[in-house]
């Protein structure tokens, strides 16, 4: 066998390993953040993308469409113990913000809302819990619709619910 058919042999396959792990697909209902020598270089959205290797890479994605996200907290008071229930609905609105300047991840972010909720709620009493429960809610909907904006997300939706357990 001639030399230049197994030089063919061994490069074309090769080739095609490294062409296939630098093609990048980002699924429908997908954007994605690409960094160029460990910068941003540009926002991508569905499709198929070539990576130039060692130079480009694919830093984060994230969906599109919004996300339910839930946050249960339990406090004890005397003679009851409090279930405090948070639902909301956040998209994505600005991939570039959200990835750089947000102050950590959706799990970070739904820790911060059950401590502000146990903080705003542990000294307070059964009696008094249904006065301020509304305020609460309130309080809650202005404060995280600020944090919200600032880390490039947006809130559709955000239900506060309570039971109490004897």
């Amino acid at each position: 066998m001639p030399d230049l058919l197994r030089a063919v042999f061994v490069l074309v396959p090769l080739f095609l390993l490294f062409l296939g792990l630098n093609i990048k697909i980002i699924k429908q209902d997908h954007q994605a953040v690409v960094e160029r020598i460990g910068g941003f270089y540009k926002v991508i959205g569905p499709g198929f993308y070539f990576t130039i290797p060692m130079i480009e890479r694919i830093a984060f994605t994230s969906k599109t469409k919004p996300q339910d996200r839930h946050v249960n907290v339990e406090m004890a008071t005397p003679g009851h113990t409090l279930n405090i229930s948070l639902t909301w609905q956040v998209s994505v609105t600005d991939i570039k913000q959200f990835y750089y300047h947000a102050e950590g991840s959706m799990d970070e972010l739904e820790t911060h809302m059950a401590n502000m909720i146990q903080d705003r709620l542990q000294p307070i009493g059964a009696e008094a819990f249904d006065t301020l429960f509304h305020e609460l809610a309130e309080t809650m909907l202005e404060i995280m619709s600020k944090r919200f904006q600032e880390d490039g997300l947006t809130c559709t939706s955000m239900t506060l619910e309570k039971s109490m357990i004897q």
